[in-house]
């Protein structure tokens, strides 16, 4: 948690209100300055299955692992400070492990604070490289850390990478690949809350290229263990390069010229797999194809395919 005073309190509420009652909750402050850092205190002085810890300031990565060397339970759930959980979260997640035997279980997530309550829900058990191949497809298995409930030896074996702010896509295969069993369901038990200065809406750096620079070590990493997903790693890392230019203004920031190029090189590197790929929508492969124009062109095309993709 890093300066998330306007959204702390709806986040610790909604963890603190669960039906599963036997959890421990941990706060991990990661140097805020805003208030945040007291509000944490004051939680853990009111409640007593709150603990907060007070660390420098030293990204999302750090803090996960230091959350997991803090935790005396056997299973471990992460929760950003600015998201919300329903209020059957853990127990939903806990239920879905235990009846499954799984290593790690998965809810869906949802941009909408009110999901669906109807209770039409899809459960199912996947093996390490369905789950890596439906986390690429971003098919009711996501790439996030959070919305899941792990056997803390998992964890442990592949902690989140230092320096890297794209910890979920270098490290969520890795975690699926020492699995036996890993259980999905499609009910949508975590909301996520976009905030204007999140990670994921930053305007473009250097640091933003971790991004493909981990899509890439996933490539690699399929290659080496898990062959048949290697077409399903190169989707995502096009994906991500595409989204790339949306979320980040390349086009409208400084060196947009520099940093398309940069971008672009990926798309290339793994267009025409990406493109015969059953699992590419007729959108993505226009975009691929308009990328593969150049910048002048795409200068004046992307605005109209992202006012399409609005609508």
């Amino acid at each position: 948690m890093y300066n998330a005073k306007p959204y702390l309190d709806r986040c610790v509420q909604s963890i603190i209100h669960q039906t599963y009652e036997n959890y421990d909750i941990i706060l991990i402050d990661d140097g805020s300055n805003d208030g945040s850092e007291k509000l944490c205190d004051d939680y853990a002085a009111i409640h007593k299955n709150i603990k907060t810890f007070h660390i420098k300031n030293s990204g999302p990565s750090v803090a996960r692992n230091y959350g997991v060397a803090a935790a005396s339970g056997d299973l471990i759930s992460f929760i950003d400070s600015d998201d919300l959980v329903t209020n059957d979260y853990l127990e939903h997640l806990f239920r879905l492990m235990d009846m499954t035997d799984a290593d790690i279980s998965c809810s869906d997530l949802s941009e909408n604070e009110t999901p669906p309550k109807d209770g039409s829900y899809k459960e199912e058990v996947l093996n390490a490289e369905t789950a890596i191949i439906r986390s690429c497809y971003n098919e009711h298995v996501s790439i996030s850390p959070c919305a899941k409930l792990y056997k803390k030896h998992i964890l442990k074996k592949h902690p989140f990478p230092d320096g890297r702010i794209y910890e979920d896509l270098a490290t969520i295969y890795k975690l699926f690949s020492e699995c036996t069993r890993i259980a999905v369901s499609t009910k949508k038990t975590y909301i996520v809350i976009k905030r204007p200065g999140s990670i994921q809406r930053r305007a473009i750096s250097e640091e933003q290229f971790d991004h493909l620079i981990a899509s890439e070590d996933q490539i690699e990493y399929m290659r080496k263990n898990y062959p048949d997903a290697v077409n399903a790693a190169k989707y995502r890392c096009v994906s991500n390069a595409l989204e790339m230019i949306s979320r980040h203004n390349v086009l409208k920031c400084d060196n947009s010229k520099d940093n398309f190029s940069r971008i672009r090189t990926y798309i290339k590197k793994y267009a025409k797999d990406v493109l015969r790929n059953k699992h590419t929508s007729i959108n993505t492969k226009i975009s691929i194809m308009i990328i593969m124009l150049g910048y002048y062109p795409v200068k004046l095309l992307w605005p109209i395919r992202e006012m399409i993709r609005a609508n």
